[in-house]
């Protein structure tokens, strides 16, 4: 693996378990308003993104299906930013909201590259 491939790798893994950490303490913050049901439904989500973050280069799973699992957090952050616009605030949600967009933005460059560049 190239020094360059191994950045890309380690930023890959920084992105699921940032995504994770964030998740989790969105449902944290949910079961403290108790909404247990969508508290929990949150960290569980947010445990599995930061597994991927431990096991991203050990699992095939989660290198072949990247595109997919940026694809899927974009939509996780889009729900926690509605979740937060929907209790009045401003700033924070729009920092979800960017984040989903890069995530996409993410996930349709890293679709549409080169296969070679894939190695």
């Amino acid at each position: 693996m190239s020094e360059r491939q191994g950045v890309r790798e380690k930023l890959a893994r920084y992105a699921h378990a940032l995504t994770g950490f964030v998740i989790v303490m969105k449902g944290v913050g949910k079961i403290e308003h108790h909404q247990n049901g969508v508290g929990a439904v949150l960290i569980a989500i947010g445990i599995v993104f930061a597994l991927f973050s431990f096991f991203h280069e050990k699992l095939a799973f989660i290198t072949r299906h990247e595109v997919v699992l940026l694809w899927i957090e974009a939509v996780v952050m889009a729900l926690v930013a509605y979740s937060y616009f929907s209790e009045g605030k401003k700033g924070l949600p729009a920092a979800y909201v960017l984040c989903s967009v890069i995530y996409i933005v993410v996930g349709f460059y890293r679709y549409h590259r080169p296969k070679h560049a894939h190695q």
